[in-house]
C-alpha cells in the first residue's frame, strides 16, 4: 500500500481539536470507546497544525510499545484499539505487517512519507462527523428548554404554598429533578401534566370572595406588605452581553462560540445558548470535570457560569499578576464565591476589559 496517502483537509473554520471533541460528546453514537478517543487525543498532540491542510499526509509512525508505554497501555490494547479504529472507519494502518513503522518529514514541515497510522479517512468524514454534532447540539437545546420549563413550572407551583398542589407535583416528579429525565417524550409528558396540575390549584386572577365585597364596614388593607427575598433567590444573570462577551473572548473560545452559533441560529450573531456550549467544551478542554461544570451550572447559571469560564480562560493568557495558572482550581474558587454573592466575576471584568484596554493602546 502507497505510504504517499494524503486527504482534502478539514472544512473551513474546523480546528482538529474541535473535531476531536465532536468525537468524543459523539463517541457512543460513532461507537467509539474511551480507549480509542485517548488515542487520537494524544495522536492529535503529536500532529502538526500542517498535517490537516489539503494535500499533505496526516499520519504517526510510533511503534506499538511506545505508544503503550505514553497512553499506560498494554501493547495488546493498542493493537486492539488500533483494529477498532480502522473498522469503524476512522483511521488506514498502512505499514506492512512484515514491515517496521517508519516516516520522515520533509525540510518545509510536511510529512513526505509515512508507514503508520494514516488519520486520512478521519479528516474525509469531518464534515459528516461536525453534521451529526451539530444535530446532537439542537437535541441537547431542546432537552435544556423542556427541563427549563419543567423547573418553571415546579417553582410556581411552590409559589402557590399549597401543600395539595406540590403533592400533585411529586406524584408526576417524585423528586421534583428535571435533570433526571433524559428522554425528550418524557419530559413533554412531564411538562402536560405539571401544567395541568398548576392550572387545577391556580385562583383565577381577581377572583374576590363574594361575602368579603358585600361587607361595606370592613376596612380595606392598605398596609404596604415587604416581599421578603431568601437565600434561594436565583443570582442576576450578568449585564455583559453576547456581543460584549463575544469581544472579550479568546481566540479558541470565540472559535467554539462561532461553531455553534452557526449550527444553532445561522446568520444571526451568537446568542447565550450558544456560548454556554462553547464554554462547556472549553472547560472540558482545560480540564474541568464535566460535574463540576454541572454544578456551576446549577449554582449560578449557564451564564453566570459562561462569563466565570470566559473570564478563567482569557486571563490564562495574561503574562502579569492576574495570569491563571492552574485553571480548573480557579474557576472552581471562582464559582463558589460568586455562589457567596461576593461579585468577584464583575470586579474581574471590569479588570479585564482595562486591561485590554490598555493592552491596545500599548500596541
Amino acid at each position: 500500500m502507497s505510504a504517499r496517502l494524503t486527504h482534502s483537509g478539514l472544512p473551513e473554520g474546523l480546528p482538529p481539536f474541535t473535531l476531536l471533541n465532536m468525537l468524543d460528546r459523539l463517541r457512543h453514537q460513532l461507537g467509539l470507546g474511551k480507549g480509542e478517543i485517548a488515542y487520537l487525543r494524544f495522536a492529535f498532540t503529536r500532529l502538526s497544525p500542517q498535517d490537516f491542510a489539503r494535500g499533505h499526509i496526516c499520519a504517526i509512525w510510533y511503534k506499538v510499545g511506545r505508544l503503550a508505554d505514553e497512553l499506560g497501555l498494554s501493547p495488546r490494547q493498542i493493537c486492539r484499539i488500533e483494529a477498532a479504529l480502522e473498522r469503524l472507519g476512522f483511521i488506514l494502518r498502512t505499514a506492512r505487517h512484515n514491515r517496521s513503522r517508519d516516516g520522515r518529514r520533509a525540510e518545509d514541515g510536511r510529512i513526505a512519507a509515512a508507514w503508520g497510522i494514516n488519520f486520512a479517512p478521519l479528516i474525509e468524514r469531518a464534515a459528516e462527523i461536525r453534521r451529526l454534532s451539530q444535530a446532537a447540539a439542537r437535541r441537547t437545546e431542546r432537552l435544556k428548554e423542556d427541563r427549563a420549563r419543567i423547573t418553571a413550572l415546579i417553582r410556581e407551583i411552590r409559589d402557590l404554598d399549597c401543600a395539595e398542589a406540590l403533592s400533585a407535583a411529586r406524584a408526576v416528579l417524585p423528586r421534583l429533578r428535571a435533570s433526571e429525565i433524559g428522554a425528550r417524550e418524557k419530559l413533554e409528558t412531564v411538562i402536560s401534566a405539571l401544567e395541568a396540575v398548576l392550572a387545577d390549584f391556580s385562583a383565577p386572577i381577581g377572583q374576590t370572595s363574594p361575602s368579603a365585597a358585600a361587607d361595606e364596614n370592613v376596612r380595606p388593607d392598605t398596609k404596604k406588605k415587604t416581599n421578603i427575598k431568601t437565600c434561594s433567590e436565583a443570582l442576576p444573570t450578568p449585564q455583559t452581553t453576547p456581543a460584549q462577551l463575544w469581544l472579550l473572548a479568546s481566540d479558541g473560545l470565540r472559535e467554539a462560540i462561532r461553531l455553534y452559533a452557526s449550527a444553532l441560529d445561522p446568520g444571526r450573531a451568537p446568542g447565550w445558548q450558544a456560548i454556554a456550549m462553547a464554554a462547556r467544551d472549553r472547560a472540558m478542554e482545560h480540564g474541568v470535570p464535566a460535574g463540576d461544570w454541572q454544578r456551576s451550572c446549577d449554582l449560578l447559571g449557564e451564564e453566570r457560569a459562561s462569563l466565570c469560564l470566559m473570564l478563567v480562560d482569557r486571563n490564562a493568557e495574561r503574562r502579569d499578576r492576574y495570569r491563571v495558572r492552574n485553571l480548573p482550581k480557579t474557576f472552581g474558587g471562582m464559582i463558589r464565591r460568586e455562589a457567596r454573592r461576593r461579585g468577584v466575576a464583575d470586579r474581574l471584568l471590569a479588570e479585564l476589559r482595562q486591561f485590554l484596554v490598555r493592552l491596545e493602546r500599548e500596541g
